[in-house]
This record gives structure tokens, C-alpha cells and sequence, in this order.
């Protein structure tokens, strides 16, 4: 499985793609809802 930091996802916020490691939007600077959910689903398939 590669890196969970290749995972990408995006902000809530304003929609900029950020990693899943993320904690804060580096667009926006908006705090990101945790990914860990996200994560195990895309390492489950």
C-alpha cells in the first residue's frame, strides 16, 4: 500500500485538495475534520 500522505482528499472549506495527514488547509488555513475513516476504507480496498 502506498503512503497514507499520497492519500488526497479535499478541504471542506474551500475545496483545495490536501492530503489526508493534513490537520490544517494550507490554501485557507482551516482546521480539516480528521481523515482516519477515510484512511482505513481506501486501505481496506
Amino acid at each position: 500500500m502506498g503512503e497514507r500522505a499520497c492519500y488526497r482528499t479535499s478541504c471542506q472549506s474551500c475545496a483545495a485538495i490536501v492530503t489526508i495527514v493534513d490537520e490544517t488547509c494550507p490554501d485557507c488555513g482551516s482546521h480539516l475534520e480528521c481523515h482516519e475513516s477515510e484512511a482505513t476504507d481506501l486501505e481496506d480496498h
